[in-house]
């Protein structure tokens, strides 16, 4: 699938805010009530609603058709994408509630305490079901898989809590080390699950270039779109031209040394400036993570668009991924 700015940006800048909002309410489980009104809890609330909103404005940039926007929730009972609509709205309108409540002194610790929570798990509710909607596509080879969700939901997790691990070092001037801890761990988790997505992603690429199978078993298929309506199929951001070796490795490898330096700096935990280049490293990482799950995805269609009776693809060869 085409990697296009819009969804880099709408998909990544939401697993962050999830991860910010996960760290401000364990936070505030952890230090008290009290936390709610302090300064790091502010920061963060604010953080989180720039980044929700950001998403937001990123997924208007997406749509095909604007118009047809009203018409999203109508298929709630069979469609992940209107589910996606019902649960993020409410992630953001509980984001900003939770940003107000930490500012207004008068509002009791307990009920921004309870908020905070509350607008986690929607916040995790929204991942899980924006992860579904490739989780379930059965041409998409390379995503049907088991790994597709924490891999999504993680990624964006763990470098949410970086960025709320930056913010309480920068603000508290406090190492918190307890809180870098466990990101490292979560860290080497998602690895683990991101080592066994790219071995489903290998899989499915062998599949389609040993021309034996399209891995929709037991359906029947017919040409819904011959291409004299609109572009040809092979030009849609469904179905995108294969990388080169050199591409998927060059992705891969600044996956993995964003991965090492986070992990570096959350276990050094010294100051502002390692906060800072953690921010940095962490946002690297969701970046190439996520421009080589949607660039790196195999179709079942390309079984037909990679033989040699087939048109050659029309995107040009670029030697990597662009910068962000």
């Amino acid at each position: 699938m085409r990697p296009t700015g819009p969804l880099l940006l709408m998909t990544g800048l939401q697993g962050l805010a999830g991860g910010v909002f996960v760290v401000l309410a364990s936070l505030s489980w952890i230090k008290g009530a009290s936390f709610a009104h302090s300064a790091e809890a502010g920061i963060l609330a604010l953080l989180g609603v720039a980044l929700v909103a950001g998403g937001g404005l990123a997924s208007t940039f997406h749509m095909h058709r604007r118009a047809a926007a009203q018409f999203i929730l109508r298929r709630l009972r069979s469609s992940w994408l209107s589910r996606e609509v019902a649960t993020t709205a409410p992630f953001g309108v509980l984001a900003a509630a939770s940003a107000a409540a930490a500012h207004l002194v008068a509002a009791p610790p307990a009920v921004d305490l309870w908020l905070f929570t509350a607008t986690a798990l929607v916040g995790l509710g929204a991942m899980w079901v924006t992860a579904m909607i490739y989780a379930t596509i059965p041409a998409m080879l390379s995503w049907r898989s088991a790994t597709t969700a924490p891999a999504m939901m993680g990624t964006g997790l763990v470098a949410g809590g970086v960025w709320g691990w930056a913010v309480m070092v920068a603000v508290s001037r406090t190492a918190e080390t307890g809180l870098a801890i466990a990101l490292v761990w979560a860290l080497l988790a998602v690895a683990a699950v991101k080592w066994a997505q790219w071995a489903v992603f290998r899989r499915a690429r062998a599949r389609v270039e040993s021309g034996q199978s399209m891995g929709i078993p037991g359906r029947q298929y017919r040409l819904a779109d011959t291409g004299t309506s609109r572009t040809p199929y092979r030009t849609q951001p469904q179905v995108w031209r294969p990388l080169t070796g050199e591409e998927r490795r060059h992705a891969a490898s600044s996956v993995v040394l964003a991965a090492v330096a986070t992990a570096v700096l959350l276990m050094v935990s010294g100051g502002s400036l390692a906060a800072l280049f953690a921010v940095v490293s962490a946002a690297a990482g969701v970046y190439y993570e996520r421009w080589l799950f949607f660039a790196d995805a195999t179709h079942s269609s390309s079984i037909w668009l990679t033989s040699g009776a087939a048109s050659p693809w029309e995107q040009p060869a670029r030697a990597g991924p662009p910068a962000p």
